[in-house]
């Protein structure tokens, strides 16, 4: 009997076949489908194809009973290479430094094809037991780690993949420095252990690093950060700061671009005040001619401007009205006041002490040293005259 029709379905789709004109042959031009047969049951599409007669008997035939029906079709996408870290140009610590990376396919593609993942150090290929991967969406992500410790200085990882149809991702690669040595730091100035009378000091020195250059260089004064600090390109560096009274630490910190950090710390002394020989003595004292004598003397560290009175020997008088009174001048009493007034403190009761202090410093300079007796007297009532005269002046 005649066959009345040819018909062939091709991924849900049905195609009619049209006879060749050679005995018994039908054929029809139909589109693939438009995505990849790789995920599809035995990696293929399944082609029914129905014949049927003039008598309406259907003859049918698919890929179970005919190889030539299996439809395999590939897609064309190639998969995507990313790598994550260490990123292009960066400096690392670690002598083993991970390099994590992605390989993606499109979505509803025939996916990466694990076995084709290729890593290379320098331009060696790696074990792949130094790659492990976790599946992410539409791929893996992997991460590299060196089996062995890598030398300081510039290292190249590229990677290489392909998806299941054979499409082949375009290769990446990252190039990375290894720095595990710190840089260098020499602080020049201050010496440790400096004492010094000037409050303005410059901390100098040099750095350098091989590796990872340039170097960026911290200074901290009593923990409090100074500023940025220039490295010229011989790694010299100079910054000044302003010492408090007392002791001051300094910490000058030197990181590379990889972040190791070298550290250098000065212990300074501020110490602005005058040595003051308070006392002295020749024994004995008159010596014959030619005599051997002894002479002593003491000395404190005094502040500045204070004065020991003849008649008060246990008293040293302050020349400069404490600064922490309220100030609108800025008088001095002179020598001849308070040693008067030191030597009648031991004869007067603190009320009279009072008064005559009030007397004798209007009397010596005026008026502009009464209002800060005044402030004196008020908070040292019933005090003697060396804590009324302590308090009146400045003593350092």
């Amino acid at each position: 009997m005649a066959i009345t029709q040819v018909r062939a379905q091709i991924n849900g789709t049905w195609y009619t076949l049209s006879a060749t004109g050679a005995s018994g042959q039908y054929t029809a031009t139909v589109t693939a489908p438009g995505a990849t047969s790789y995920n599809n049951p035995g990696g293929y599409y399944n082609i029914t194809v129905e014949a049927v007669n003039s008598a309406g008997t259907t003859g049918t035939a698919d890929a179970s009973t005919l190889d030539g029906l299996q439809f395999y079709v590939r897609e064309t996408v190639p998969p995507v290479v990313t790598i994550l870290s260490p990123s292009d140009g960066a400096y690392v610590s670690n002598n083993r430094q991970p390099v994590v990376f992605t390989v993606t396919d499109e979505t509803g593609g025939s996916g990466v094809d694990l076995s084709s993942v290729s890593v290379k150090l320098d331009g060696t290929a790696v074990a792949s037991s130094t790659i492990t991967h976790t599946a992410i969406t539409n791929g893996y992500s992997f991460t590299y780690t060196p089996a062995a410790a890598l030398g300081d200085g510039a290292h190249t990882v590229s990677v290489s993949a392909s998806d299941n149809d054979g499409n082949t991702a375009a290769a990446k690669s990252t190039t990375f420095t290894v720095d595990t040595v710190p840089p260098a730091l020499n602080v020049t100035s201050p010496a440790e252990g400096l004492v010094t009378a000037t409050a303005a000091l410059a901390v100098s020195g040099t750095t350098n690093d091989a590796t990872s250059s340039p170097v960026v260089i911290t200074v901290t004064l009593n923990s409090a950060d100074q500023g940025p600090v220039t490295v010229q390109a011989n790694g010299a560096f100079s910054k000044s700061v302003t010492l408090s009274e007392g002791a001051n630490t300094i910490v000058v910190t030197a990181t590379d671009a990889a972040g190791k950090v070298s550290t250098v710390t000065r212990n300074v002394t501020l110490d602005t005040s005058v040595p003051q020989i308070v006392s002295a003595s020749v024994v004995p004292n008159p010596a014959d001619a030619g005599a051997t004598v002894t002479i002593t003397v003491t000395v404190v560290r005094a502040k500045p401007e204070l004065r020991k009175f003849g008649r008060s020997p246990n008293l040293y008088m302050p020349l400069r009205l404490n600064p922490n009174l309220p100030r609108r001048k800025n008088p001095r009493i002179s020598a001849g006041a308070a040693e008067s007034i030191v030597h009648d403190s031991h004869k007067r009761s603190a009320g009279e002490l009072v008064n005559h202090i009030l007397i004798q410093a209007y009397t010596f300079d005026g008026g502009g040293v009464l209002e800060r007796f005044v402030e004196a007297s008020r908070d040292a009532k019933h005090q003697s005259a060396a804590v009324i005269l302590q308090f009146a002046f400045q003593i350092v």
